[in-house]
């Protein structure tokens, strides 16, 4: 069964993104000297921006991803694979790697 593609939406980016649209618009519109500095105008325009910054958040498409899924397994192989030890006597120990070949450890420590 193929995992569901999930889109994500990010309203509140999105009104982040929104404000500083929306002070762009103002500062501009007051620059030029479209509306007055004393008006409602400058207001307003910061909060267009916020309601087309919400509204591109959530209806915006969704970004190609950045490289391939990452492949998951379902039994994961444990990090120490590459030896495992049986206990067959008192303190003896075989060693054994993953072709099944027996070998010493090496106990000299220096």
């Amino acid at each position: 069964m193929a995992a569901a593609t999930v889109k994500r939406n990010h309203p509140i980016r999105g009104a982040f993104y929104g404000v500083i649209l929306g002070l762009g618009l103002a500062l501009m519109a007051v620059g030029l000297k479209v509306v007055n500095l004393d008006s409602i105008m400058p207001i307003v325009l910061v909060v267009v921006g916020v309601i087309i910054g919400i509204v591109w958040g959530m209806a915006a498409p969704a970004k190609k991803a950045k490289g391939p899924a990452p492949l998951q397994t379902l039994d994961p192989e444990p990090a120490d694979a590459a030896l495992t030890s049986s206990f067959i006597g008192a303190g003896d120990a075989e060693l054994v790697d993953d072709n099944g070949d027996s070998f010493e450890a090496d106990n000299s420590h220096e």
